[in-house]
C-alpha cells in the first residue's frame, strides 16, 4: 500500500500563528455550519496565545469569524483568499496583536507565500475538480499534515507535535553530521536539533538507523548507530536498542 507523504521542505512560508489562521479560516469557509472545523479554529487562536493578546474568549472570536462567514457565503478557491481574509476581518486580527504595521506587513507577506505555494501544488497535481473549493481544501488537509506523512527536518519541526514521529538516519556522519565530529559546539547544537525532534512526539516514537548504507560511489558502507542514542536511558525503549 502507498503511504501519501508531503514533503515540508517544499514550502517557502513561515511556520507562525498568521499561517495557521488562514489555513483553518478556509477550512472553516469550506463549511461554515461544521462543528469540527469550529473547534479546531477555536483550539488554533487558543493554542497560538491569540485570545490573550486579543483580550477575548477564543470561542467568541471563533464565532464571529464563522458568522462572517456564514453572513457572506463564499467558498474557498486559491483565487480569491485575500477576499476570505477580508470578510473575516483578519487585518484588524493583525493589527491587535502586532505592535507595529512593520509586523503587519510581515504577516501578509507570508501569507502571500502561503498562497503561492498553493498555487504551485495545485499546478503539479492533475485533477478533473469541478469544485476548485473542495480541491483547496484537499491541499489545506495536505499541508496542515491531515492526510499525509510530514516529511521535515529537525530545525523545521520546532513548534509542532504529532502523534507518532518516526527519526530515520540516526547514524553517525549523519547524526551528527561528519563535519561536526571534531567542533563542540556544532556537535552540541546538533544534539539540540535532536532533542527537539524528539519532542515532537505526543504518543509514540521511532528510533531507526541503517546498519549498512549504499553509498553515492555505489559501495555498501557498515554504519555505527549515532551517539547521541547512548545518551537516552534502557527504560524509554519499549524494545532494547541493538
Amino acid at each position: 500500500m502507498e503511504v501519501p507523504w508531503f514533503d515540508r521542505s517544499r514550502l517557502s512560508f513561515q511556520e507562525s500563528w498568521e499561517i495557521s489562521l488562514t489555513l483553518v479560516v478556509l477550512l472553516l469557509s469550506s463549511n461554515p455550519h461544521s462543528a469540527e472545523y469550529l473547534h479546531h479554529l477555536m483550539t488554533t487562536i487558543e493554542d497560538d496565545g491569540l485570545a490573550y493578546r486579543i483580550e477575548e474568549d477564543a470561542l467568541d472570536i471563533a464565532l464571529g469569524i464563522r458568522n462572517k462567514l456564514l453572513r457572506f457565503n463564499l467558498k474557498p478557491t486559491i483565487s480569491n483568499i485575500n477576499d476570505i481574509l477580508e470578510i473575516v476581518e483578519f487585518n484588524q486580527i493583525a493589527n491587535s496583536v502586532c505592535w507595529s504595521d512593520t509586523e503587519v506587513k510581515r504577516i501578509f507577506k507570508n501569507i502571500n507565500l502561503l498562497i503561492e505555494d498553493l498555487e504551485k501544488l495545485e499546478s503539479e497535481i492533475d485533477t478533473d475538480f469541478q469544485d476548485h473549493s473542495l480541491h483547496l481544501k484537499g491541499l489545506i488537509a495536505r499541508i496542515l499534515g491531515y492526510d499525509a506523512v510530514q516529511v521535515m527536518s529537525g530545525h523545521a519541526s520546532k513548534g509542532r507535535e504529532f502523534n507518532k514521529v518516526f527519526l530515520v538516519g540516526l547514524e553517525d556522519d549523519v547524526i551528527p553530521s561528519y563535519r561536526s565530529h571534531n567542533n563542540k559546539d556544532d556537535i552540541a547544537e546538533e544534539r539540540r536539533i535532536f532533542y527537539v525532534s524528539l519532542t515532537r512526539a505526543k504518543k509514540s516514537l521511532y528510533l531507526t538507523y541503517a546498519s549498512e548504507r549504499m553509498m553515492p560511489w555505489k559501495k555498501k558502507q557498515t554504519k555505527k548507530p549515532s551517539r547521541f542514542l547512548k545518551n537516552i536511558p534502557d527504560e524509554f525503549f519499549s524494545a532494547a536498542p541493538m
